[in-house]
């Protein structure tokens, strides 16, 4: 039995939602970004204050010697006996150690077929790998490993204005077009140039087979659209889903204007 079969009816149902919506402008609302928590500043413990001597004793208390009167002839002002200030040695401010460098190595960049995919309409480009093949799904481009355990394909939002939009709306954008997909959670977004990085997970049934998928989108702003790129894989291809994206993030961009 053919194993992947089931694999091209999802990239199929994620294409037949992109379609209906690539026919219909969309006003997108900017998102406030919620800013981020402000750093707490370091709050330097004040010295405590130095306690009052208590009184020793009341005036006129029992039993207190009276204080010998002044001799005529000194000075009204006694001299001050000058306590020597103890020197606080100077201690350099220490700096904080320095943060570990991340020791996950960048995922590898696979090979590219010479000539990109451009799109018919002049909307956007994206990379094509090498020995990838391409398949039309109700218009939308869906490219697909020789093993058929990794697909990718990019659709387009069009968009009103060309408002900047941050990280956290570009991340909506592409849960809102991809939100129908069965079973699909989605991970914390991460900012990119120009756009957002998202991991998902997801399932697909097919009869009484129900296989989990899994993936990463990237949101990408361009003038006028929000390109979306989902690469999608079985569990077999899971461990190149990174190199797979490393290799097309830098790719996906907008043709330059004749």
């Amino acid at each position: 039995m053919k194993r992947t079969q089931w694999f091209i009816g999802l990239i199929g149902l994620t294409a037949a939602v992109m379609i209906l919506l690539q026919g219909q402008p969309w006003y997108l609302p900017v998102y406030a970004q919620d800013p981020a928590p402000a750093t707490p500043e370091a709050v330097s413990e004040e010295a405590p204050a130095a306690e009052e001597a208590p009184e020793t004793a009341e005036e006129g208390a029992a039993g207190e010697a009276p204080a010998p009167a002044a001799e005529e002839g000194a000075t009204d002002e006694s001299p001050e006996t000058a306590t020597p200030a103890t020197a606080t040695p100077a201690t350099a401010a220490e700096e904080p150690p320095a943060s570990p460098e991340a020791t996950t190595s960048p995922a590898p960049s696979l090979a590219l077929a010479e000539e990109g995919y451009q799109d018919p309409g002049q909307r956007f480009q994206v990379g094509l790998l090498a020995d990838y093949t391409q398949t039309m799904l109700a218009g939308v481009p869906v490219f697909e490993s020789p093993d058929r355990t990794l697909a990718y394909t990019v659709a387009l939002r069009p968009r009103a204005t060309d408002v900047d939009l941050n990280a956290g709306a570009l991340s909506q954008v592409a849960i809102d077009t991809f939100r129908t997909g069965e079973g699909l959670q989605v991970g914390a977004f991460e900012p990119v140039t120009d756009g957002a990085r998202l991991p998902w997970t997801g399932t697909l049934t097919m009869g009484r087979n129900t296989q989990p998928m899994q993936g990463v989108m990237l949101a990408r702003q361009v003038p006028g659209r929000v390109l979306l790129l989902l690469v999608a894989a079985t569990a077999e291809a899971a461990d190149q889903v990174d190199a797979v994206y490393a290799t097309l993030e830098p790719t996906l961009t907008a043709p330059d204007p004749a």
